[in-house]
């Protein structure tokens, strides 16, 4: 099972590509999780004030350390000092003591083999010891890291998913424990305040460096203090502007996190995590591009709008519409051949039809020739072959053919194209017949 990511800020500033190396302590908090259940958290009661023995006795609970992060040995090395001084233990040897019971694995070891040929009596030896122990924790050249990555890394300046108060508490934590760096574990090694303000005019937004060039605030002139009530105004002012600047993080300050342990027995925000890593997912969803459909050789990209790169012919709106037009005139010219029982006409240009439509027109032929009049007045007697003959004559089977294609096309029962019918080849069966009778 994989571990959870710890995570106190956006997704924006996991890849850190300002070329700062990485600092010993990061800004996303490395906290102690004391468990009750916990086989390495012991608990001891400590005086308020230690001289007294009437003074108020408190209860507080320490973790033994074997290994970890820079800021996990911070922490574990001022809760050993808090019950050094709590219970007023003086003695070197007694520290010793109290040390190792709060040590295990590798830090025992390294701490053992530093105290073998020391004093135990001796209470600069038993600092030598922490000394030691340190240099065994940190990485090399911890203290010019740690500085470089407040003036370069982007991870040093304020994101929008956290407000300004508490990403300046955050810059000023991490200074104030530069003191228990190697190599001199003083506190020259902090941060100066002149390097602390331009540490954070370096970090805020340039829109909000701006208002200060117009309200003719010069950071270096201000304390911190108000640095910080100058910003929060500027937050203020985009909040009732309906801007979403710092709306994560006024969400997470509302709601608040639990703390989440991690198999290294740290804690994170992970409530922090989940809403951050949420809209930054949202706010970096960029618009899905495509290849042209000319340069994709019509593999990608929209068939209709050849040159754009934002769409795919399956979700081209002019395409889908037209589509949608096109079945819908498909289905309204399919009803037109179908009764309202859903069968075919009768009509609907088979050879029963057809055979129909012959049969009527024979029926009209017969009856405009019965309806003939003679072209002549003339009287005289003719035998039934030269009334056969003349009949032929009279007839003229251009004026058939072309009676027959208009009473197709205009006449008849039927409203079937005939369009199919070979013309031309009833022509030549006319003249055929027309020279017969000649």
């Amino acid at each position: 099972m994989k571990s959870p990511k710890k995570s106190f800020r956006s997704n924006h500033f996991k890849n850190d590509r300002s070329g700062a190396v990485a600092p010993p302590i990061t800004f996303t908090p490395s906290t102690w999780y004391k468990k009750d259940d916990d086989e390495g958290v012991k608990s001891f009661k400590l005086r308020s004030t230690p001289t007294e023995k009437k003074s108020p006795v408190f209860d507080m609970q320490a973790k033994s350390f074997a290994t970890g992060s820079v800021e996990q040995f911070i922490l574990w090395k001022r809760d050993l000092y808090t019950i050094l001084e709590g219970q007023d233990i003086k003695d070197a040897k007694n520290k010793f003591s109290m040390a190792e019971r709060l040590l295990h694995g590798d830090a025992l070891s390294v701490f053992e083999q530093s105290a073998a040929n020391k004093d135990r009596n001796d209470e600069e030896e038993f600092d030598k010891c922490i000394k030691e122990l340190a240099n065994h924790v940190f990485p090399k050249n911890a203290l010019a890291l740690q500085k470089s990555w407040f003036r370069r890394s982007k991870c040093a300046r304020k994101s929008n998913d956290i407000l300004t108060r508490r990403w300046v508490a955050r810059l000023q934590e991490i200074n104030m424990m530069l003191e228990e760096f190697p190599p001199d574990y003083s506190k020259e090694q902090m941060l100066r305040p002149e390097d602390t303000m331009e540490v954070l005019e370096y970090g805020i937004p340039n829109k909000w460096k701006a208002e200060m060039i117009k309200a003719g605030f010069v950071p270096a002139s201000h304390t911190s203090t108000e640095f910080v009530e100058f910003c929060e105004r500027q937050e203020s002012s985009e909040q009732m502007l309906g801007s979403n600047i710092n709306k994560t993080a006024n969400t997470q300050e509302q709601k608040g996190s639990m703390p989440k342990v991690t198999p290294e027995g740290t804690e994170n925000n992970s409530g922090s995590h989940k809403l951050n890593a949420k809209t930054s997912k949202t706010r970096s969803n960029p618009q899905t591009r495509c290849r042209t459909f000319v340069e994709s050789n019509g593999n990608d990209g929209c068939a209709l709008h050849v040159n754009s790169t934002t769409h795919r012919s399956n979700a081209c709106k002019v395409l889908l519409a037209q589509a949608e037009s096109m079945r819908k005139q498909a289905a309204a010219k399919f009803d037109q051949y179908k009764n309202k029982g859903g069968k075919p006409k009768s009509n609907s240009g088979d050879i029963h039809a057809l055979m129909a439509q012959v049969s009527t027109m024979n029926k009209k032929l017969a009856k405009a020739l019965k309806n003939k009049t003679p072209q002549t007045n003339k009287k005289r007697k003719r035998d039934d072959s030269d009334s056969e003959q003349e009949s032929a004559k009279n007839l003229n089977t251009d004026s058939f053919t072309l009676e027959l294609e208009e009473a197709a096309f205009n006449g008849g029962d039927s409203d079937d194209d005939l369009s199919s019918i070979d013309w031309e080849e009833d022509r030549k069966l006319s003249n055929h017949k027309k020279m017969h009778y000649e």
